[in-house]
């Protein structure tokens, strides 16, 4: 049997193919945009029949709704899981600070994504409930630590710290970025262990 044969076979017979296009596609609107995203492009990406994307998505769009939803359900278990065993004031304020420094949440690819799916929200109705979703999911967590108005100026900090850190990490340093997270969560804030009580 050939390569050729073989890899026609292998891609006629590919359980994970839809799997492997929701992952291209990031790829895609990472590098081009949402607007440079196309079926014919995602398809190159994935290595498919540009034919065989009808299969598992209607058009760009339905492709589009669900690359974000596997974008964000990604986020948030990233999200989630710096804060795993965390149980007092100062392992709350080092989730954080791992978020922002040295988590997948920071990557430039994600970063890029998560502002194509805002922009993507703002123009087009159809992607403003899993935006929504995502931002909820996060303040879920958050709040599960802080009061209802820290976990709204948290959640609006690491939003806009994430941005900036990707384009002027220097003028934002992890030190500043500790700092912040004390002075935006005065122990009067924290609310896990009351919780808890």
């Amino acid at each position: 049997m050939t390569d050729q044969v073989r890899a026609r076979s292998r891609r006629r017979h590919d359980p994970e193919r839809r799997d492997r296009i929701i992952a291209a596609a990031l790829r895609v609107i990472a590098e081009r945009g949402v607007t440079g995203t196309s079926m014919r492009r995602v398809a190159d990406e994935a290595d498919v029949p540009l034919g065989s994307m009808t299969y598992h998505f209607a058009g760009v769009e339905e492709l589009l709704l669900e690359s974000f939803t596997r974008f964000t359900d990604s986020s948030v278990a990233d999200f989630d899981a710096a804060f795993e065993s965390v149980s007092t004031l100062q392992e709350a304020r080092e989730a954080l600070v791992r978020i922002l420094t040295d988590s997948p949440y920071m990557r430039a690819d994600n970063i890029v994504i998560g502002a194509e799916l805002y922009s993507a929200a703002a123009h087009d109705p159809t992607f403003r409930p899993v935006h929504l979703a995502w931002m909820h999911r996060c303040r879920r967590t958050i709040r599960a630590y802080f009061d209802e108005p820290t976990t709204l100026m948290l959640d609006a900090m690491i939003e806009g710290l994430s941005v900036h850190r990707t384009f002027e990490q220097h003028v934002h340093p992890d030190e500043m970025v500790r700092e912040l997270i004390a002075r935006l969560t005065p122990p009067g804030s924290f609310v896990s262990a009351r919780a808890n009580a």
